[in-house]
Protein backbone atom coordinates (compact mmCIF):
# COMPACT_ATOMS: atom_id res chain seq x y z
CA UNK A 1 0.00 0.00 0.00
CA UNK A 2 1.62 3.21 -1.20
CA UNK A 3 5.41 3.96 -1.46
CA UNK A 4 7.86 5.38 0.87
CA UNK A 5 11.56 6.09 -0.32
CA UNK A 6 14.29 6.68 1.77
CA UNK A 7 17.69 8.09 2.25
CA UNK A 8 20.78 8.81 3.90
CA UNK A 9 23.96 10.21 3.66
CA UNK A 10 26.91 10.35 6.27
CA UNK A 11 29.68 12.52 5.88
CA UNK A 12 32.96 11.60 7.71
CA UNK A 13 35.15 15.14 8.18
CA UNK A 14 38.59 15.68 9.56
CA UNK A 15 39.20 16.37 13.38
CA UNK A 16 36.19 13.73 14.33
CA UNK A 17 33.48 15.97 12.98
CA UNK A 18 30.91 14.06 11.37
CA UNK A 19 27.48 15.25 8.79
CA UNK A 20 24.54 13.10 8.22
CA UNK A 21 21.91 14.14 6.34
CA UNK A 22 18.20 11.96 6.17
CA UNK A 23 14.69 11.80 4.80
CA UNK A 24 11.63 10.14 3.47
CA UNK A 25 8.44 10.84 1.30
CA UNK A 26 5.38 8.90 2.36
CA UNK A 27 2.31 8.94 -0.17
CA UNK A 28 -1.11 9.79 1.42
CA UNK A 29 -1.80 5.86 1.67
CA UNK A 30 1.65 4.18 2.43
CA UNK A 31 1.21 2.38 5.86
CA UNK A 32 4.01 0.62 7.92
CA UNK A 33 2.49 -2.94 8.93
CA UNK A 34 1.70 -2.27 12.90
CA UNK A 35 -0.48 0.95 11.47
CA UNK A 36 -2.42 -1.63 9.46
CA UNK A 37 -3.63 -3.04 12.62
CA UNK A 38 -3.82 0.48 14.32
CA UNK A 39 -7.04 1.24 16.91
CA UNK A 40 -6.25 4.88 16.65
CA UNK A 41 -8.76 6.56 14.68
CA UNK A 42 -6.40 10.31 14.97
CA UNK A 43 -3.46 8.45 13.29
CA UNK A 44 -2.46 10.65 10.00
CA UNK A 45 0.68 9.36 8.24
CA UNK A 46 3.96 10.89 7.60
CA UNK A 47 4.20 12.93 4.52
CA UNK A 48 7.92 14.60 4.82
CA UNK A 49 10.37 13.58 7.51
CA UNK A 50 13.44 15.42 7.19
CA UNK A 51 16.79 15.13 9.64
CA UNK A 52 20.45 16.69 9.71
CA UNK A 53 22.76 15.90 12.33
CA UNK A 54 26.84 16.86 13.39
CA UNK A 55 28.56 15.20 15.68
CA UNK A 56 31.98 15.49 17.06
CA UNK A 57 34.43 12.45 18.93
CA UNK A 58 37.38 12.62 20.98
CA UNK A 59 38.90 10.12 22.98
CA UNK A 60 38.93 11.56 26.35
CA UNK A 61 36.14 14.38 25.72
CA UNK A 62 33.30 11.76 24.36
CA UNK A 63 31.12 12.09 21.85
CA UNK A 64 28.52 14.86 21.14
CA UNK A 65 25.75 15.36 18.78
CA UNK A 66 23.16 18.06 18.08
CA UNK A 67 20.63 16.99 15.57
CA UNK A 68 17.23 18.73 14.13
CA UNK A 69 14.53 16.75 13.13
CA UNK A 70 11.19 17.97 11.25
CA UNK A 71 7.98 15.44 10.85
CA UNK A 72 4.89 16.76 8.33
CA UNK A 73 1.56 14.75 8.25
CA UNK A 74 -0.91 14.61 5.38
CA UNK A 75 -3.99 14.79 7.61
CA UNK A 76 -2.29 17.24 10.43
CA UNK A 77 -1.89 21.32 10.92
CA UNK A 78 0.34 20.18 12.80
CA UNK A 79 4.33 19.72 12.05
CA UNK A 80 6.72 18.01 14.57
CA UNK A 81 9.85 19.72 14.62
CA UNK A 82 12.44 19.07 17.50
CA UNK A 83 16.12 19.10 18.40
CA UNK A 84 18.37 16.64 19.89
CA UNK A 85 21.56 16.92 21.15
CA UNK A 86 23.65 14.17 23.59
CA UNK A 87 27.21 13.33 25.01
CA UNK A 88 28.07 9.94 26.01
CA UNK A 89 31.84 8.41 26.73
CA UNK A 90 32.99 5.35 27.98
CA UNK A 91 35.45 4.73 31.10
CA UNK A 92 37.28 2.52 32.12
CA UNK A 93 34.62 0.76 34.90
CA UNK A 94 31.36 2.15 33.65
CA UNK A 95 29.66 4.50 30.90
CA UNK A 96 27.49 7.54 31.04
CA UNK A 97 25.26 9.41 28.58
CA UNK A 98 23.97 12.57 28.47
CA UNK A 99 20.58 13.49 26.51
CA UNK A 100 18.13 16.69 25.52
CA UNK A 101 15.54 16.62 23.60
CA UNK A 102 13.16 19.66 22.80
CA UNK A 103 9.64 20.15 20.65
CA UNK A 104 10.39 23.45 19.32
CA UNK A 105 7.01 23.09 17.34
CA UNK A 106 4.77 24.15 20.17
CA UNK A 107 6.30 27.22 20.68
CA UNK A 108 5.56 28.62 24.84
CA UNK A 109 1.75 26.06 25.32
CA UNK A 110 4.01 24.14 27.38
CA UNK A 111 7.00 22.28 28.48
CA UNK A 112 7.80 19.67 25.92
CA UNK A 113 11.47 19.26 26.47
CA UNK A 114 13.12 16.10 27.87
CA UNK A 115 16.43 15.43 29.47
CA UNK A 116 17.89 11.99 30.74
CA UNK A 117 21.08 10.61 32.68
CA UNK A 118 21.67 6.86 31.85
CA UNK A 119 24.54 5.36 33.69
CA UNK A 120 26.00 1.89 33.12
CA UNK A 121 28.26 -0.57 35.01
CA UNK A 122 29.27 -3.42 34.31
CA UNK A 123 29.83 -5.67 37.41
CA UNK A 124 33.22 -7.27 36.31
CA UNK A 125 33.24 -10.76 35.12
CA UNK A 126 30.28 -11.75 35.99
CA UNK A 127 28.43 -10.81 33.29
CA UNK A 128 25.96 -9.25 34.92
CA UNK A 129 25.98 -5.14 33.90
CA UNK A 130 23.85 -2.49 35.91
CA UNK A 131 21.94 0.95 34.52
CA UNK A 132 20.97 3.61 36.25
CA UNK A 133 18.98 6.54 34.95
CA UNK A 134 17.24 9.78 36.03
CA UNK A 135 14.54 11.67 33.21
CA UNK A 136 12.67 15.01 33.61
CA UNK A 137 9.78 15.59 30.43
CA UNK A 138 6.89 17.61 30.57
CA UNK A 139 7.92 18.45 34.12
CA UNK A 140 7.75 15.65 35.85
CA UNK A 141 10.83 13.52 37.03
CA UNK A 142 11.60 9.78 37.41
CA UNK A 143 14.53 7.52 38.06
CA UNK A 144 15.21 3.63 37.97
CA UNK A 145 18.18 1.02 38.12
CA UNK A 146 18.41 -1.93 36.72
CA UNK A 147 20.37 -5.09 36.23
CA UNK A 148 20.66 -7.58 33.78
CA UNK A 149 22.87 -11.11 33.03
CA UNK A 150 22.99 -14.62 32.64
CA UNK A 151 22.45 -17.65 34.65
CA UNK A 152 23.83 -19.82 32.09
CA UNK A 153 24.05 -19.62 28.28
CA UNK A 154 20.52 -20.96 28.15
CA UNK A 155 19.06 -18.40 30.48
CA UNK A 156 18.91 -14.78 30.69
CA UNK A 157 17.31 -12.31 33.42
CA UNK A 158 16.61 -8.36 34.04
CA UNK A 159 15.45 -7.11 37.80
CA UNK A 160 14.59 -3.33 37.55
CA UNK A 161 13.04 -0.55 39.74
CA UNK A 162 11.52 2.75 38.86
CA UNK A 163 10.27 5.89 41.05
CA UNK A 164 7.95 8.42 39.80
CA UNK A 165 9.07 10.94 42.01
CA UNK A 166 5.59 13.07 40.76
CA UNK A 167 2.84 10.48 41.63
CA UNK A 168 5.01 8.80 44.42
CA UNK A 169 4.97 5.44 42.73
CA UNK A 170 7.72 2.92 42.58
CA UNK A 171 7.50 0.27 40.02
CA UNK A 172 9.35 -2.92 39.67
CA UNK A 173 9.60 -5.49 37.17
CA UNK A 174 11.85 -8.50 36.60
CA UNK A 175 11.75 -11.14 33.46
CA UNK A 176 13.40 -14.20 32.42
CA UNK A 177 14.61 -15.80 28.97
CA UNK A 178 15.18 -19.15 28.97
CA UNK A 179 16.29 -21.29 25.81
CA UNK A 180 15.23 -24.99 26.25
CA UNK A 181 16.54 -25.94 23.49
CA UNK A 182 13.52 -26.47 21.40
CA UNK A 183 11.30 -23.63 21.92
CA UNK A 184 11.92 -20.46 24.32
CA UNK A 185 10.25 -19.83 27.50
CA UNK A 186 9.60 -15.83 28.48
CA UNK A 187 8.40 -15.17 32.09
CA UNK A 188 8.06 -11.75 33.49
CA UNK A 189 6.73 -10.21 36.58
CA UNK A 190 5.97 -6.67 37.81
CA UNK A 191 4.30 -4.42 40.07
CA UNK A 192 4.06 -1.56 42.55
CA UNK A 193 3.48 -0.07 45.84
CA UNK A 194 0.09 0.07 45.42
CA UNK A 195 0.06 -3.57 45.39
CA UNK A 196 -0.72 -3.93 41.53
CA UNK A 197 0.81 -6.96 39.98
CA UNK A 198 1.32 -8.27 36.89
CA UNK A 199 2.57 -11.67 35.37
CA UNK A 200 2.97 -13.19 31.55
CA UNK A 201 4.52 -15.92 30.33
CA UNK A 202 5.09 -17.22 26.22
CA UNK A 203 6.45 -19.77 24.46
CA UNK A 204 7.55 -19.16 21.18
CA UNK A 205 9.99 -20.62 18.52
CA UNK A 206 9.19 -22.92 15.18
CA UNK A 207 7.84 -25.94 13.83
CA UNK A 208 8.89 -27.77 10.70
CA UNK A 209 7.07 -30.53 9.21
CA UNK A 210 9.43 -32.44 6.44
CA UNK A 211 9.89 -35.88 5.19
CA UNK A 212 11.63 -37.21 8.14
CA UNK A 213 9.49 -36.21 10.76
CA UNK A 214 8.63 -32.66 12.85
CA UNK A 215 11.28 -30.81 14.73
CA UNK A 216 10.97 -27.96 17.08
CA UNK A 217 13.29 -24.89 17.01
CA UNK A 218 13.57 -22.34 19.81
CA UNK A 219 13.62 -19.66 17.51
CA UNK A 220 11.10 -18.29 14.50
CA UNK A 221 12.20 -20.04 10.91
CA UNK A 222 12.81 -18.38 7.97
CA UNK A 223 12.01 -19.01 4.42
CA UNK A 224 15.72 -20.13 4.02
CA UNK A 225 16.60 -22.44 6.38
CA UNK A 226 17.98 -26.08 6.55
CA UNK A 227 17.46 -29.79 8.06
CA UNK A 228 20.52 -30.94 9.73
CA UNK A 229 20.54 -34.26 11.57
CA UNK A 230 23.00 -37.21 12.80
CA UNK A 231 23.16 -40.59 11.37
CA UNK A 232 22.22 -41.94 14.98
CA UNK A 233 19.41 -41.08 16.30
CA UNK A 234 21.38 -39.20 19.31
CA UNK A 235 19.24 -36.15 20.96
CA UNK A 236 20.97 -33.14 23.02
CA UNK A 237 24.02 -32.78 20.35
CA UNK A 238 24.69 -28.70 19.67
CA UNK A 239 24.87 -27.34 16.22
CA UNK A 240 26.17 -23.66 16.24
CA UNK A 241 24.72 -21.67 13.27
CA UNK A 242 24.75 -18.15 12.32
CA UNK A 243 21.63 -17.76 14.26
CA UNK A 244 22.34 -19.31 17.78
CA UNK A 245 22.71 -22.86 18.84
CA UNK A 246 20.57 -25.49 17.82
CA UNK A 247 19.92 -29.06 19.50
CA UNK A 248 19.33 -32.32 18.31
CA UNK A 249 16.34 -34.03 19.05
CA UNK A 250 15.89 -37.48 19.94
CA UNK A 251 15.93 -38.42 16.31
CA UNK A 252 19.07 -37.19 15.71
CA UNK A 253 17.20 -34.17 14.09
CA UNK A 254 17.54 -30.16 14.52
CA UNK A 255 16.20 -26.95 12.79
CA UNK A 256 18.66 -24.70 11.23
CA UNK A 257 16.29 -21.54 11.85
CA UNK A 258 17.67 -19.87 8.90
CA UNK A 259 20.36 -19.44 6.07
CA UNK A 260 22.00 -16.49 4.11
CA UNK A 261 20.31 -16.85 0.32
CA UNK A 262 22.66 -17.62 -1.91
CA UNK A 263 25.71 -17.35 -0.04
CA UNK A 264 27.60 -19.89 2.72
CA UNK A 265 26.26 -20.44 5.87
CA UNK A 266 28.32 -22.57 8.60
CA UNK A 267 27.40 -25.12 10.57
CA UNK A 268 29.39 -26.32 12.90
CA UNK A 269 29.02 -29.26 15.46
CA UNK A 270 30.04 -28.92 19.20
CA UNK A 271 32.20 -32.19 19.70
CA UNK A 272 31.99 -31.41 23.17
CA UNK A 273 27.92 -32.00 23.80
CA UNK A 274 28.73 -35.35 22.30
CA UNK A 275 28.49 -38.76 24.39
CA UNK A 276 32.04 -39.94 25.48
CA UNK A 277 31.38 -43.26 22.96
CA UNK A 278 30.85 -40.83 20.03
CA UNK A 279 33.06 -39.06 17.23
CA UNK A 280 32.29 -37.19 14.04
CA UNK A 281 33.65 -37.32 10.96
CA UNK A 282 33.98 -33.54 9.93
CA UNK A 283 32.00 -31.41 12.40
CA UNK A 284 32.03 -28.21 10.13
CA UNK A 285 30.41 -27.51 6.89
CA UNK A 286 29.09 -24.51 4.94
CA UNK A 287 25.80 -24.62 3.01
CA UNK A 288 24.84 -22.66 0.23
CA UNK A 289 21.41 -21.82 -0.69
CA UNK A 290 19.09 -20.10 -3.01
CA UNK A 291 16.16 -18.19 -1.79
CA UNK A 292 13.19 -20.18 -0.08
CA UNK A 293 15.03 -23.40 -0.52
CA UNK A 294 15.63 -25.97 2.24
CA UNK A 295 18.50 -27.57 2.49
CA UNK A 296 19.76 -31.01 4.42
CA UNK A 297 23.08 -31.94 5.65
CA UNK A 298 23.92 -34.90 7.59
CA UNK A 299 27.24 -35.21 10.02
CA UNK A 300 28.60 -38.84 10.14
CA UNK A 301 29.27 -39.87 13.92
CA UNK A 302 32.08 -42.50 14.76
CA UNK A 303 31.33 -44.74 17.30
CA UNK A 304 33.88 -46.04 19.75
CA UNK A 305 33.92 -47.94 22.72
CA UNK A 306 37.27 -47.45 24.65
CA UNK A 307 38.26 -49.53 27.17
CA UNK A 308 41.18 -49.64 30.09
CA UNK A 309 41.83 -53.00 30.70
CA UNK A 310 43.48 -53.98 33.90
CA UNK A 311 44.68 -57.54 33.13
CA UNK A 312 46.31 -60.16 35.63
CA UNK A 313 48.16 -63.86 33.95
CA UNK A 314 47.09 -66.75 36.00
CA UNK A 315 50.08 -66.64 38.36
CA UNK A 316 48.32 -63.60 39.72
CA UNK A 317 51.09 -61.33 38.19
CA UNK A 318 50.21 -58.42 35.79
CA UNK A 319 50.76 -58.84 32.46
CA UNK A 320 54.41 -57.01 31.70
CA UNK A 321 54.76 -53.35 29.90
CA UNK A 322 55.28 -53.64 26.39
CA UNK A 323 53.61 -56.64 25.71
CA UNK A 324 51.88 -57.16 21.94
CA UNK A 325 47.94 -57.29 21.64
CA UNK A 326 46.85 -58.81 18.63
CA UNK A 327 43.44 -60.58 17.53
CA UNK A 328 42.44 -63.81 16.15
CA UNK A 329 44.58 -63.26 12.78
CA UNK A 330 47.69 -62.63 14.79
CA UNK A 331 47.09 -58.64 13.43
CA UNK A 332 48.72 -55.82 15.78
CA UNK A 333 46.24 -54.65 17.96
CA UNK A 334 48.20 -52.34 20.47
CA UNK A 335 50.56 -53.08 23.93
CA UNK A 336 50.81 -52.40 27.20
CA UNK A 337 51.61 -49.14 28.03
CA UNK A 338 52.04 -50.11 31.71
CA UNK A 339 52.47 -53.42 33.51
CA UNK A 340 48.52 -54.96 33.70
CA UNK A 341 47.20 -52.11 31.69
CA UNK A 342 45.65 -52.31 27.99
CA UNK A 343 43.65 -49.39 26.44
CA UNK A 344 41.83 -50.27 23.63
CA UNK A 345 40.21 -47.63 21.58
CA UNK A 346 37.29 -49.37 19.82
CA UNK A 347 36.37 -52.76 21.41
CA UNK A 348 33.87 -55.23 21.19
CA UNK A 349 32.42 -58.31 23.09
CA UNK A 350 32.82 -60.24 19.65
CA UNK A 351 36.40 -59.83 19.31
CA UNK A 352 38.60 -62.26 20.59
CA UNK A 353 42.10 -61.30 21.86
CA UNK A 354 45.56 -62.32 22.87
CA UNK A 355 48.49 -60.97 24.21
CA UNK A 356 52.29 -62.28 22.97
CA UNK A 357 53.99 -63.33 26.04
CA UNK A 358 56.76 -65.61 27.17
CA UNK A 359 57.49 -67.29 23.36
CA UNK A 360 53.60 -67.80 22.88
CA UNK A 361 50.45 -65.99 23.35
CA UNK A 362 47.32 -66.48 26.64
CA UNK A 363 43.56 -65.89 25.78
CA UNK A 364 42.28 -62.19 27.23
CA UNK A 365 39.08 -62.56 29.32
CA UNK A 366 36.94 -60.32 30.28
CA UNK A 367 33.13 -59.38 30.74
CA UNK A 368 32.27 -56.28 28.99
CA UNK A 369 29.38 -54.83 30.93
CA UNK A 370 26.36 -52.90 29.38
CA UNK A 371 28.01 -49.47 27.84
CA UNK A 372 27.77 -46.46 28.73
CA UNK A 373 27.32 -43.89 26.31
CA UNK A 374 28.49 -40.65 28.74
CA UNK A 375 32.01 -42.22 29.54
CA UNK A 376 35.03 -41.48 27.38
CA UNK A 377 36.52 -44.74 28.70
CA UNK A 378 35.19 -47.71 31.16
CA UNK A 379 37.58 -49.65 33.45
CA UNK A 380 37.15 -53.33 33.83
CA UNK A 381 39.31 -56.44 34.80
CA UNK A 382 39.95 -59.30 32.75
CA UNK A 383 42.75 -62.49 32.90
CA UNK A 384 45.14 -63.45 30.36
CA UNK A 385 45.21 -67.67 30.14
Amino acid sequence: MGTKPRWILGIPCPGGMGISLGGSYGTADYREMQELYSDDDDYSPTKYDTNVAVSWSDTLLGRFSLGYYRNEAWDSDYNSRRIISSWSQTYKYFSVSVNWESDISRGDESDHDMFYVNVSVPLGRTGVSTNSWYRESEGRSSYGTRAMGSLNDDNQYTVGVSRDQDESVTDWDSSLNSNLHYTTLSVAAGGDNDSNTNYSAALSGGIVAHDDGVTFSPYPVADTYAITQLDKPVAGIEIVTSRGPVWTDKWGQAVVPSLTPFHESTLELNTQSLPGNLDVNNGRTAIKASHGAVAKWQFTTLSQRRVLLSVMRADGTPLPKGVSIVNDAGEYITSAPEDGLIFLNDISASHQLYAKVDGGRCKLNYTLPEADPQKFYEEIKGKCL
